[in-house]
């Protein structure tokens, strides 16, 4: 009788170890965001970073994430505040060393805002209250503060 062929085979991987330290962080702080890109080292070809632990802090708290790309876009950072950005690849076989960036939000406003469009008048002539209304479309800011008329 013939038998039949065995098809069954097993295979392991093996990790060496997690991911080296980040290799480079980079920010672009542009108004109350910034983003924040970075790379692992080119050494860690085969159990490089399959994620990245990310943790951004300041004096209003820390907020953590676990993300698969090599940059995140941080919103709503308050000017004037130092925020450290704290970088980690992680694999199968853990958490790699983290690298860490310091930097400020700053205060002064990056441009300034636009001009004011639609700008009317309605007067009003009784003679007991005379006044005069002024009106105008809101302007359009790129800092993330305030605009004062």
């Amino acid at each position: 009788s013939a038998s039949s062929p065995d098809f069954t085979s097993t295979a392991s991987l093996t990790v060496a170890g997690p991911p080296s330290t980040i290799a480079t962080i980079n920010s672009i702080v542009v108004i109350c965001t910034t983003i924040v890109s970075w790379s692992h080292s080119i050494s860690d070809p085969v159990c490089g970073p399959v994620s990245y632990n990310v943790m951004i802090s300041s004096s209003d708290g820390v907020m953590m994430m676990n993300i698969t790309s090599t940059s995140y876009n941080f919103t709503g950072l308050t000017p004037g505040t130092d925020y450290t950005i704290s970088v980690a690849g992680m694999n199968m076989a853990g958490v790699g060393q983290s690298d860490m960036m310091l930097f400020r939000v700053p205060t002064v406003p990056e441009a300034l805002p636009s001009a004011v469009m639609n700008l009317a008048t309605r007067v009003n002539f009784d003679f007991a209250e005379p006044s005069i209304t002024v009106t105008w479309d809101a302007v359009i800011s790129l800092y993330c503060g305030d605009v004062h008329y």
